[in-house]
């Protein structure tokens, strides 16, 4: 099964584009976008993977998560995409800040928890890009993810 969250990161890449004014889009979301592509030509479904290993890493999330159905993983999954390829949900009062009075107080969810997804996530997607995996996609995404993780730890 084709997993939607990347089945379009063509039209996202726009979407990302169109956003930011037409301005180019950052160096660290086109290697984000980049890899995204990747996985999806030769591994397709993230979500398996994805969340088998995520709650491997972190019990409490599969407590908190476990039960939920592949529709409202799948549409996690979408929402940290949207979240990793548009740095504009960073601005104050922006989409981050909404998620993170969402989820860190109305659900419960913990730092720990954002960190352990965003390392399953990485890895999920390194392990299927495999080969074509390179250092500009590891720089891209250790760099988004260390700039949301740092809002993340400074908002609990």
């Amino acid at each position: 099964m084709e997993d939607s969250a990347f089945s379009d990161s063509a039209e996202k890449r726009q979407s990302v584009k169109a956003s930011t004014g037409g301005q180019s889009v950052s160096m660290t979301v086109e290697g984000i976008t980049r890899s995204l592509e990747v996985f999806a030509e030769q591994t397709g479904d993230l979500n398996e993977g994805l969340y088998a290993r995520y709650f491997a890493l972190n019990r409490e999330a599969d407590a908190l998560l476990g039960h939920a159905d592949t529709y409202v993983l799948g549409r996690m999954t979408e929402q940290v995409v949207d979240l990793l390829l548009n740095e504009q949900h960073d601005a104050p009062g922006a989409y981050l800040d909404w998620e993170l009075d969402n989820h860190l107080d109305a659900y419960g969810a913990t730092p720990q928890m954002y960190r352990d997804f965003f390392e399953a996530l990485v890895e999920t997607v390194r392990e299927g890009c495999g080969d074509a995996w390179d250092d500009s996609m590891a720089q891209a995404w250790q760099s988004r993810v260390l700039a949301i993780q740092t809002r993340v730890d400074a908002h609990s």
